[in-house]
């Protein structure tokens, strides 16, 4: 997860979905539309993440199931990062956040402010297609060895033979 901050602020004009997002997925703000100006937002989110191999799954937490979240959050699934939206501390709206682990690591306001926010919704995301994304995972591996090696034959063909 790369941090990114939002550029715009306010009830129905901030970015910070957009900026979660895009410290998330580890891209520029500007490769992520601020979904949230316009009222058909969540089905336009689901066709940007479509083409990108995602889908989003929305849960919503109240105070009475947050203790059970926040178990699965930190034991069933340690280290899943995703978005939360809490209570702004700017205003009677909400705010996206990055969580992990039951806690926020990530509030793209520059402000920040969400520490102790208790979420009201996760917004997770998941590949579409799990073997793609195994299949880039070893070809990366494949490829991270062959540069180790080929890394590794040039330092033993440089180095001085001790006589």
């Amino acid at each position: 997860m790369t941090p990114v901050y939002q550029t715009l602020f306010g009830n129905k004009q901030g970015n910070c979905y957009a900026a979660s997002i895009a410290s998330l997925f580890e891209i520029p703000l500007e490769e992520v539309p601020n979904f949230c100006w316009d009222k058909n937002w969540p089905n336009n989110r689901d066709e940007w993440l479509k083409e990108r191999g995602f889908a989003c799954i929305s849960f919503e937490v109240t105070k009475e199931s947050y203790s059970t979240w926040l178990f699965d959050l930190t034991n069933r699934f340690k280290n899943v990062m995703h978005l939360a939206a809490v209570e702004s501390p700017r205003g009677p709206w909400l705010h996206s956040v990055v969580f992990q682990n039951g806690k926020l690591i990530h509030d793209p306001h520059p402000d920040g402010g969400s520490q102790d926010a208790i979420p009201v919704e996760f917004d997770f995301f998941i590949s579409i297609n799990p073997a793609e994304v195994l299949r880039a995972f070893n070809v990366a591996n494949a490829l991270a060895k062959k540069i180790g090696d080929a890394l590794n034959e040039l330092t033993a063909s440089t180095s001085p033979n001790p006589s």
